[in-house]
């Protein structure tokens, strides 16, 4: 987990203390209100806190599953195109079949974005 993530939960609490304790003041409530209030406030917002720090933790894991995906898909377009290469130096593949799969690479590249390689 990251460590500024690990604080999130109490630097929500402790700005939503912050305020309220303003507030509180400015308000003129008594000192025994004020602090029932303040508690409720603190825990509230520390639970609040704890759930928004279980969703971004979970958004960071979807990112980081799908860039780990994408870099798998990558990893076999290269791997199809490697072995293309050692076909064609083998002589083994005939023109017709060696150009069908010059064609797939080059359109697997251009369905990427272009990125890929020929």
């Amino acid at each position: 987990m990251n460590k500024k993530l690990k604080l999130l939960p109490l630097f929500v609490m402790l700005l939503a203390g912050l305020l309220t304790g303003i507030i509180t003041f400015v308000m003129h409530y008594d000192g025994l209100r004020r602090t029932w209030i303040l508690v409720g406030v603190l825990l509230g917002f520390y639970i609040i806190g704890l759930i928004l720090q279980k969703i971004i933790e979970r958004f960071e894991r979807q990112i980081a599953d799908e860039e780990a995906k994408k870099a798998e898909e990558e990893g076999k377009v290269v791997e199809k195109e490697e072995a293309v290469i050692s076909d064609e130096e083998e002589g083994s593949v005939d023109p017709s079949e060696r150009a069908m799969r010059a064609l797939n690479a080059a359109s697997a590249a251009f369905d990427d974005g272009g990125n890929g390689a020929i």
